[in-house]
């Protein structure tokens, strides 16, 4: 999972600077917003696993609240983990709280982005 400054999250997902709000990509995005420890590493090994089976279908992103408060704080980021889903289409789904199972991930991934459904069918 790349991690994004506020430069990168600027560049990749929403331009605040600018006051372009609107999501830049043209597939889907995931961002993790963290801090390194326990649910951090837990989270990423989901998080890379999901990335691989869906390399190309969607971005996956992680901010570290930590390094970056700022970006959190205009993100209105109140607790950790949070997961930012900006669809290509629709307005951004705020997740707050662990996502504790790869299944999880990828049935909220196939819910809010109509992705279809890789590693649950694969073992």
């Amino acid at each position: 999972m790349e991690r994004l400054d506020n430069n990168s999250f600027n560049e990749k997902v929403i331009n605040f600077d600018n006051k372009d709000f609107a999501y830049r990509g043209i597939v889907p995005t995931i961002v993790l917003f963290s801090a390194e420890g326990e649910y951090f590493n837990k989270m990423q090994e989901f998080f890379n696993s999901i990335e691989k089976l869906y390399a190309g279908n969607a971005h996956f992103y992680f901010v570290d609240v930590n390094d970056q408060p700022e970006l959190a704080v205009k993100l209105g980021i109140r607790a950790v983990p949070t997961t930012m889903i900006f669809p290509v289409k629709s307005e951004p789904v705020v997740l707050s709280g662990l996502i504790n199972t790869q299944e999880g991930l990828e049935k909220i991934l196939i819910k809010f982005l109509k992705l279809p459904m890789v590693a649950i069918c694969n073992g």
